[in-house]
């Protein structure tokens, strides 16, 4: 399976020391993975990488989206990626879309 990241995001896993979404295997791929063309990173994990990405994106979003200063693009990952988003979002606050 692939989770597909934009630059931006990109960024936000590596290079904000807010996050500790690089330490998981799937932030791990993102440091060489890069399309200047398309703009686009597609990162290849198997299930269980997949759940550790998610299970910490859902730790990320609750514990710092309030304190993060870049929450925009926290939102958006957990926006596009978590399937319990609006439920989340609802429990700590966020706008659900």
């Amino acid at each position: 399976m692939h989770i597909h990241f934009t630059e931006a995001e990109r960024r936000y896993i590596l290079d904000d020391h807010e996050t500790d979404l690089v330490l998981t295997e799937v932030g791990l791929r993102l440091v060489d993975r890069f399309d200047a063309s398309s703009g686009v990173i597609s990162v290849e994990a198997n299930e269980v990488e997949e759940r550790e990405f998610l299970a910490e994106l859902r730790h990320e979003f609750v514990q710092k989206i309030e304190r993060v200063a870049k929450p925009e693009l926290l939102r958006g990952l957990a926006r596009r990626l978590l399937p319990d988003y609006p439920a989340i979002a609802s429990a700590t606050g966020c706008p659900p879309a």
